[in-house]
């Protein structure tokens, strides 16, 4: 009989001794995780939220959608620029969301992109892409019609010394 009390007893001790493992170990975790973990909570252990700071909550007002005519600027732009945005209407539609998905794509933009954002965007690349014509243009205009050639000649004569 002797034996059979002791088992019960041997168990007892084991338990006792894991348990007092886990809490060891439970204790050095949580020492460990305490400093990183100790930002989220306050001196009381509730969970703390810093509030927003005001440029987050900038961010965050809702953007105001583009007017019709906005619309059709940026259908217009997208396209002159190759894009395939359907009818120049001033509604937008799903041609009109994927060609702004793909101007987003080819021009290295956020996807997080709003579409003024994209249209601010379109109408600075339209102006400087206008420009780029002009100033072609004059500069064809100043070599003249027999000059056609001349620029490949100066740059020869130059070189020539």
């Amino acid at each position: 009989m002797a034996r059979s009390e002791v088992r019960p007893m041997h168990a007892h001790l084991q338990g006792l001794i894991l348990l007092v493992s886990l809490a060891i170990l439970g204790l050095l975790v949580s020492r460990m995780a305490g400093p990183s973990l100790s930002g989220f909570f306050d001196e009381d252990g509730a969970v703390y939220a810093e509030p927003a700071d005001e440029e987050t909550a900038e961010d965050a007002v809702e953007e105001v959608p583009l007017t019709g005519d906005e619309v059709a600027r940026l259908q217009r732009h997208l396209t002159t620029l190759g894009f395939d945005p359907g009818p120049v209407d001033g509604i937008p539609g799903d041609q009109t969301d994927t060609a702004v998905d793909d101007a987003l794509a080819e021009y290295l933009l956020a996807v997080t992109t709003t579409d003024r954002e994209l249209l601010d965007y379109l109408d600075s690349l339209i102006s400087a892409l206008d420009a780029a014509a002009d100033a072609d243009a004059t500069f064809d205009e100043g070599l003249g019609e027999g000059d056609a050639g001349s620029g490949e000649e100066a740059v020869d004569s130059a070189t020539d010394g």
